[in-house]
């Protein structure tokens, strides 16, 4: 007997079937799929609810707000947002589903979570910073929900962004995190 996929999708069952057993309870929405009602809504799953988009192109990495839901950040999945290595380049059509980039990424500013590729929190933030595709209030919260679960240090980031003497957008960056700082300073965390 074959066992179905962790994540479903319309490759696994049509999607009036999908959305009927979400409705009946047996199923939960998860990014681009489904999985089953009593799966834990963790990063990995988040992650491998990505994979048709993220692997349907080759080596692809989840980054920037889609990296931020799949770390937790962020409540609802934003489209999907990938990059690719710069020095991994490839002829891989990349489909109208995802928006992707060419970037520079060091060893450790990735890690492989359900068998997809995932910017981790720290250089996750430091795209956020960044990113002029996003507005600042999304940013911020993404910054804010990165820091409240403990995955990165506001400080960190920003001594990475000082660290370069000509960054495109470094002023957003780090306005961004004063904003993110303010944030998490004025709501005293449930855990004290």
């Amino acid at each position: 007997m074959s066992r179905l996929p962790v994540i479903l999708d319309t490759d696994d069952l049509p999607l009036a079937e999908l959305h009927a057993a979400r409705i009946d309870g047996d199923l939960i929405a998860i990014g681009r799929g489904f999985a089953p009602f009593d799966a834990h809504d963790e990063r990995s799953l988040r992650a491998r609810s990505l994979a048709p988009v993220a692997l349907s192109s080759g080596r692809l990495i989840v980054d920037r707000l889609s990296a931020a839901w799949v770390l937790g950040a962020c409540a609802e999945p934003p489209t999907v947002t990938l990059c690719r290595r710069v020095d991994q380049r490839s002829t891989a059509l990349v489909t109208s589903e995802a928006s992707v980039r060419e970037v520079i990424l060091a060893d450790d500013d990735a890690v492989v979570l359900g068998g997809v590729t995932v910017t981790t929190a720290p250089r996750t933030a430091f795209d956020l910073c960044l990113d002029g595709g996003v507005s600042d209030s999304i940013a911020v919260a993404a910054l804010v929900g990165l820091r409240r679960n403990e995955l990165i240090d506001i400080d960190d980031v920003d001594d990475a962004l000082i660290a370069y003497d000509r960054l495109p957008h470094k002023k957003r960056g780090r306005r961004r995190l004063s904003a993110a700082r303010m944030l998490v300073a004025a709501q005293p965390s449930l855990t004290r």
